[in-house]
């Protein structure tokens, strides 16, 4: 805009100017160094507002932040003497220890017939060396002064800090209506309060022993800090116990300054002590409760926290605090913060005692706020997380207890929820509900804690496993982030308990596939549960075993089993086990043997054959299939096969599952094949010939008897010549199945047998003889 334009904000007037501008160049509250760089930045923007800055009669300066401003002050001050109009309103913040008087002098003097406010705050120590008389002497000679408060801030509400006793009698004070005196005690106060003949309001500390007062007719409010008794509000007599500074206290906690939160803490949680009537005031302030939640926001030390949060607790009584803490969601999350903060929670449990009290309060009284609550960003992540940590801990159990019940509002019966607290079990049953009424969160806090220390990790641990029963809790255990990580790592606890649990929890989570290919990649976990194998606690090789079996169910997990050292040796010991674990160890054995690598392992793994052997005559079936399913794989090999065939006994074990009376499909199966495999070594073949009792291995019934097998078991005695023979032992073997005859159908031809099990369609039947190898060219004979 060029200099001959019209501009708008020139046609303001100055008054309205001015008024704008008094917005930031009087708040005598608000503390910080921005106070005087704001009024010296507002007088460079132009000469116009530096002249109107100038006639504001407004000064406010901040000595007490910032050390550099006590030299800027004298400075802007001295410059000012000549050009300056006097001030109606001063207010300086500044350190005890600084000199008042050199201050106060290069104000008052020249605006004696002007100023008509001042408000004095000193900060750092508890009895400043200050020349109160002389003070007080110089204030008097200020003609229209009608507001006076010094506040001496690090002192407490309930006991003084500093004494008045004036030598001589001070002058009147002819204008003066308002004046607080905090930390001040006033020994002569019949001679002193003489010396205010218009004062209204006064608000100054009381000490045991005062003497009784008769207060001046024109004084209507009188405000004893520290005692009760003697106070008057002849104007509002509900608010006799409550200061009318008390609204200013606020406006100090609105600056945000650090140093001065901290104060204010202590001194608003001192000022409500016993004193029902501030509580109710400052609740009926707009904003209040806002406030004191603010300080949190301040970087005040821990040892402030504390006394913060006893002023929400005491502010908390009021239903109209607890509205504003439910109405707001940053309220609550400033609470759950603060509850499950670590520095806190073991360093003092008693300002999270505090905190659940306040939200236990909050939630009982506002079903809207649970609602809310629930919603929080790990809310309950961080509560369960609270209540593991807590629960077997003598000092902090008080806190368990609370977050317990913080979490029972969240459920459809908080009220029959809440009495488990009590309860020795308390937590996993509380634990229950919440997985019962699917509240998210809850197993992030758990899968959090796997990793805490040893207490911990074994609550969470516990109350994992305790919960994870049905498939959707196993999906939504394994999707926490990290959780199968951690779990595979405390397989490595020191304690064996932790171990155990952890192995066990990781069999829930195995039971899906996905979930056990996760297992599987995780480093080292392979090599953990192998270790588990040999544990001396039973239990730890019970879980650790179907973990590695459901791992089994990839080709490539088997090959990395397989690998691992010891595995095959300690599950060759499992097998001598019973029960669940010996099943495990046979099945794992089973589905190992599918690949030939593994199978060759096996076969040369002290002791296994040998034992799998014996295991034939289990009386479980499973581990009697799973033991079949070994030898018909490893019989594949022609080492492997010789070393099978010197098994004592091994043969006459295989004809009688082939005859069983149970007539179980799989067993004969698998009995079949491992026969039929033997029988293509030619000693192991004449050596089958001769075992008793297979002739009447006729009553099979098992499907899986096909083509194969009967090429196979033609062997047994096509090596001596008697052909006949071994196609009538292999019709029996497979005549009794509709798929086995089909089989006998395209395989054998020209061959008559007696069977009367014969169908008409296989009455003339050919007998296809193969001399080779397992899988090599066959031949007609």
């Amino acid at each position: 805009m060029g200099p001959s334009a019209d501009n708008p904000f020139d046609r303001l007037p100055d008054e309205l100017v001015l008024e704008i501008l008094q917005m930031l160049l009087w708040r005598p509250f608000h503390f910080g160094p921005d106070k005087a760089k704001g009024r010296v930045r507002l007088e460079v923007v132009c000469r116009r507002f530096q002249a109107l800055v100038r006639a504001s009669g407004s000064l406010e300066w901040d000595l007490a932040t910032d050390e550099q401003d006590e030299a800027a002050y004298v400075r802007y001050m001295l410059a000012q003497l000549d050009a300056a109009r006097p001030l109606s309103r001063f207010a300086l913040h500044m350190h005890a220890d600084v000199s008042l008087m050199t201050f106060l002098q290069m104000v008052i003097p020249h605006s004696l017939r002007t100023l008509a406010e001042v408000r004095l705050f000193l900060v750092g120590d508890d009895k400043p060396c200050v020349n109160w008389e002389s003070s007080f002497n110089l204030l008097q000679a200020c003609d229209k002064l009608a507001a006076l408060d010094i506040w001496l801030l690090n002192c407490s509400p309930k006991v003084p800090s500093t004494s008045l006793d004036f030598s001589t009698p001070l002058k009147s004070f002819r204008s003066l209506q308002s004046l607080t005196l905090y930390g001040f005690h006033i020994k002569k106060f019949a001679a002193f309060i003489q010396s205010f003949p218009v004062l209204k309001k006064l608000e100054v500390h009381h000490k045991a022993g005062q003497e009784d007062i008769v207060p001046p007719s024109s004084l209507q409010k009188l405000f004893w800090w520290g005692n009760k008794s003697g106070r008057i509000d002849w104007e509002n007599p509900a608010e006799v116990h409550v200061p009318a500074s008390l609204t200013m206290l606020l406006s100090i906690v609105r600056t945000g300054e650090r140093w001065m939160g901290s104060d204010l803490s202590v001194m608003l949680d001192r000022l409500l002590d016993d004193e029902v009537a501030i509580q109710k005031a400052l609740v009926r302030v707009p904003g209040a409760v806002q406030d004191v939640l603010s300080l949190f926001d301040v970087e005040v030390d821990f040892e402030y926290h504390e006394h913060i949060v006893n002023v929400l607790l005491k502010l908390s009584c009021e239903p109209e605090a607890k509205e504003v803490l439910a109405s707001r969601v940053e309220n609550l999350e400033v609470l759950v913060s603060l509850l499950v903060d670590d520095e806190l929670v073991y360093d003092q449990a008693e300002i999270c005692e505090i905190v659940a009290t306040i939200l236990l309060r909050v939630l009982s009284s506002n079903i809207e706020s649970r609602k809310t609550i629930a919603r929080l960003t790990n809310y309950v992540r961080n509560l369960v997380g609270l209540a593991i940590r807590t629960w077997d801990s003598r000092w902090d159990w008080r806190v368990a207890k609370d977050a317990l019940e913080m979490l029972a509002y969240l459920t459809p019966e908080p009220e029959v929820v809440k009495s488990f607290t009590n309860d020795p079990d308390g937590l996993q049953k509380i634990l229950k509900e919440l997985a019962v009424s699917s509240i998210p969160g809850l197993y992030e806090g758990l899968v959090e804690f796997l990793d805490a220390r040893r207490e911990v990790r074994e609550t969470a641990v516990d109350a994992l496993t305790s919960l994870v029963k049905s498939s959707q809790e196993v999906k939504a255990v394994a999707a926490v982030p990290g959780c199968i990580e951690k779990l595979v790592s405390l397989l490595k606890d020191p304690s064996s308990e932790v171990q155990e649990k952890s192995a066990c929890l990781l069999q829930s989570l195995a039971a899906g596939e996905d979930t056990a290919r996760a297992i599987a990649k995780v480093p080292g976990c392979l090599q953990s549960l192998g270790q588990l194998l040999q544990s001396k606690r039973a239990g730890a090789q019970g879980a650790a075993a179907p973990v590695l079996l459901a791992i089994t169910a990839d080709p490539e997990d088997r090959k990395a089993i397989a690998s691992v050292p010891l595995v095959l040796q300690n599950l060759r010991w499992l097998l001598e086990c019973s029960g669940e674990v010996q099943e495990a160890a046979a099945a794992i054995l089973g589905r190992l043997s599918e690949d030939a690598e593994s199978r060759n392992s096996i076969a040369s793994t002290p002791g296994c054959l040998q034992r799998l052997n014996f295991l034939l005559e289990c009386k479980n079936a499973a581990v009697r299939k799973d033991a079949l399913r070994v030898f018909e794989s490893v019989s594949q090999d022609f080492t492997s096969r010789r070393g099978v065939a010197h098994l004592p006994g091994v043969f006459q074990r295989l004809v009688e599952l082939l005859a069983g009376e149970a007539k179980d499909a799989e067993t004969q199966c698998l009995a079949a094949g491992a026969l039929g495999r033997l029988a293509a070594d030619p000693e192991i073949a004449g050596a089958l010939a001769r075992v008793p009792g297979l002739d009447e291995g006729n009553g099979c019934h098992g499907t899986g008897v096909g083509r194969w097998d009967v090429r196979r078991w033609s062997k047994i005695k096509a090596r001596q010549k008697q052909v006949t023979d071994v196609v009538r032992k292999a019709c029996f073997l497979v005549l009794d199945t509709g798929f086995g005859q089909q089989c006998l159908h395209d395989s054998c031809k020209g061959i008559v047998t007696s069977s009367s099990k014969v169908s008409p369609g296989f009455l003339k039947v050919t007998v296809t003889v193969d001399t080779g190898s397992a899988f090599g060219p066959e031949r007609t004979q």
